[in-house]
């Protein structure tokens, strides 16, 4: 039925099926809940999953969904009865059983005989019981085991005042992760700050305020940094376990130099979890440890290695994005070989992508020689100010004189400004189309749809002007002669329009073949075919002419659970196909494109909060803390969805905590500015450290004159 998308799944999916259970466990945890699994040979209706059998025994067992039928040892006889859930906790069943040591038949691999009374002896059997709480709360996380679980609820009970001051300095921690700009250094100041806004009463006078006996505990830099480890450690094994059971992950790499001159290699994925929601993964950073493709790949691989080994991640990555350099597209030691070579046993190929929003820019660079569209568009916006600026420079003839006149030449120059004029509407349409290829929902057959779009708004440009561009506002604006000196007025201002005849040539000696006299019409024209062809280069959409069969699905497939004939691959469209089984294949195929991004502009966007996180007021701040707030950012929720639970008790069973109130506390240096003693000791110790630093230089000066004989 799918034979249509064989050859695209196998180069996506690979052509061994076996891959789909390669990462899979195998140790799932049944509901007690679920429908009893049916051997070959019974009497079961797939369409309303009911038992149709007519023993009695086999209804009590349907009534009864903790127990399942398995075939005898002998192969030969009736079938044997066994319960699933005192089978999951054997150890249970013989702290329980009246019979030490020995584990009740029903409760074994083996089984017993469906038998009624047996049945029903068993559900009201203590050992069954027990086996039934201790399988429950396998299924609960660790906070909800902390309210149901004896033990645990005892130990909640006494930490709950501590638990409480706690999970409220974790929202503010998670807070200030969030923001990036709040730092532990402050943070002891704003929660004094608060308290005091607590206690304000307006109807009373000011007083000054004072802080109760242990409040101060644990607010220091110290905690806020322990108390941020806690809630990104809490939060580690649950984006483990999305990547491992994701359907596909796509890799996005990039290296900046940050202020302090460090070389990090940053790491992000964007994944396809096993429910088809798409997210986006913070892996992290690692400073290379060697040069070349070879320190690259080490850096990479180490981040992953944080959350999965290495091994098990390229069995599930499929693709990776770059940019265009060297170092990552070289074909015999760059990055994508390196992963190629990871690869080769593997049956799903890695898919490499060269990032479209750096192709793009590489095109305007070429076209414009590294200036902006905003650099253009600020040119014109401030026209008249900039040559009213070096009109003024030439009057009062300044040192900058010939610079101003140069620049003011050109800015007063028709044909020149004009074509600024056609650059900047050129540079609009190129700027829209970077924005929309950069989009976090774009795939890489829609980087082809807008890449025509592009062309043909180029083309309509040679026509006719951009409607609401600088050329249709400058062809528009009254240009009149003055016949008095000889000069076109724009605005009020002089222009000079020199004629085709009157242009002087760029060389002494007449070319025979080339006329070096350009006139716009040309110089526009030139432009537009340097754009076009550059683009044609540099997006070349055979690069992915095998995996279009995908895009829509146009063969009729249609069963009993969904109809997909004709649909766009979307996310949508993936949770119609994991409905069914039968399309495992297809939906990881789908899955694997759908986590293609084809460009590294997430991966940009982490850099520049990184660069918010370590400015040159923290140029200091230690790794393991970028790396924390960097997760708080991309991989957490919301401040209103943050439950601070996992992070307390995390943080309660870190170590033995102790409730011992420091008197020394309102005079540390953090609370400078909020508490008097902390002034006062910082001034004591500054004159203390300035006096001893004056001693310590007469000293010296003293040995160095009496070495000299020089003093008596």
């Amino acid at each position: 039925m799918l034979m249509p998308y064989i050859l695209t799944i196998n180069l996506i999916f690979g052509d061994d099926n076996d891959s789909v259970d390669g990462r899979c466990d195998g140790n799932l945890i049944e509901c007690v809940s679920s429908n009893v699994s049916l051997t070959n040979g019974d009497n079961y209706d797939e369409i309303s999953n009911a038992f149709v059998g007519t023993n009695q025994d086999y209804s009590f067992i349907q009534l009864n969904p903790c127990f399942e039928k398995i075939s005898s040892v002998i192969g030969k006889g009736r079938k044997l009865i066994r319960c699933k859930i005192c089978l999951r906790n054997q150890n249970t069943v013989l702290k329980h059983t009246k019979l030490r040591n020995k584990i009740p038949s029903i409760c074994s691999e083996g089984g017993t005989v469906p038998r009624t009374a047996i049945l029903e002896a068993h559900l009201t059997s203590i050992e069954h019981t027990e086996s039934v709480k201790v399988d429950h709360l396998r299924t609960l996380a660790k906070v909800d085991l902390t309210q149901c679980a004896p033990l645990d609820k005892m130990f909640s009970n006494q930490n709950s005042k501590r638990a409480l001051q706690i999970a409220k300095f974790m929202c503010t921690v998670f807070n200030d992760a969030m923001r990036g700009t709040l730092s532990a250094w402050s943070w002891p100041s704003r929660e004094i700050a608060f308290m005091k806004r607590q206690s304000l009463d307006i109807n009373k006078p000011c007083v000054k305020f004072t802080v109760n006996e242990g409040d101060l505990l644990y607010i220091t830099p110290s905690n806020h940094k322990e108390m941020l480890n806690c809630i990104v450690n809490s939060d580690f094994q649950r984006i483990q376990t999305k990547l491992k059971t994701c359907l596909a992950i796509s890799l996005r790499v990039d290296g900046s130099v940050d202020r302090t001159q460090v070389d990090n290699i940053h790491v992000m994925a964007k994944i396809i979890t096993a429910e088809a929601n798409v997210e986006l993964i913070f892996i992290g950073f690692e400073e290379p440890e060697s040069k070349g493709a070879g320190g690259y790949y080490n850096a990479i691989k180490k981040c992953i290695e944080r959350f999965m080994p290495w091994t098990d991640f390229h069995k599930i990555c499929s693709s990776i994005v770059t940019d265009g350099a060297s170092i990552n597209t070289g074909s015999k030691n760059g990055l994508w070989s390196m992963f190629n070579v990871d690869k080769q046993n593997d049956k799903c190929p890695l898919i490499k992508i060269w990032c479209a929003v750096h192709r793009s820019a590489l095109a305007w660079e070429n076209m414009t020689s590294n200036f902006t569209y905003g650099l253009l568009y600020a040119i014109l916006i401030n026209w008249r100010i900039l040559v009213h600026y070096f009109l003024k420079q030439i009057k009062d003839k300044t040192d900058q004189e010939r610079i101003c006149a140069g620049y003011l030449k050109f800015l007063t120059d028709f044909d020149k400004l004009k074509l600024l004029c056609l650059v900047t509407d050129l540079g609009y349409l190129y700027s829209r189309f970077q924005k929309l290829i950069q989009g976090d929902n774009i795939l890489m057959f829609d980087i082809e749809d807008q890449l025509n779009l592009l062309k043909n708004r180029i083309g309509l440009l040679q026509k006719s002007a951009l409607p609401g561009g600088w050329i249709e506002k400058f062809s528009n604006e009254s240009i009149c002669f003055d016949a008095s000196i000889g000069h076109y007025k724009l605005n009020g201002i002089d222009i000079f329009k020199t004629t085709q005849s009157s242009k002087s040539h760029r060389r002494k000696i007449h070319h025979l073949y080339i006329n070096d006299r350009k006139s716009f019409e040309a110089i526009k024209n030139e432009t537009y075919a340097s754009i076009l062809n550059f683009l044609e280069d540099r997006f070349n959409s055979l690069e992915w002419d095998d995996l279009k069969p995908l895009k829509i699905l146009n063969e009729n497939i249609s069963d009993i659970y969904c109809y997909i004939e004709n649909k766009n691959i979307s996310v949508d469209l993936l949770k119609v196909v994991l409905k069914c089984e039968d399309w495992e294949s297809l939906a990881i195929s789908i899955a694997r494109i759908l986590a293609i991004k084809p460009h590294s502009a997430d991966v940009e966007r982490l850099i520049s909060y990184y660069n918010i996180l370590k400015s040159h007021h923290r140029s200091s701040l230690a790794p393991e803390t970028i790396k924390n707030c960097l997760h708080v950012k991309i991989n957490m929720c919301t401040l209103s969805e943050f439950d601070p639970r996992e992070a307390v008790l995390y943080w309660l069973n870190l170590k033995k905590r102790h409730d011992k109130a420091h008197p020394m506390a309102e005079k540390q240096s953090w609370y400078q500015g909020v508490f008097y003693e902390a002034d006062s000791e910082t001034s004591i110790k500054k004159s203390e450290s300035k006096q001893s630093f004056d001693n310590q230089h007469l000293q010296e000066y003293i040995q160095y004159l009496q070495k000299d004989n020089k003093f008596q």
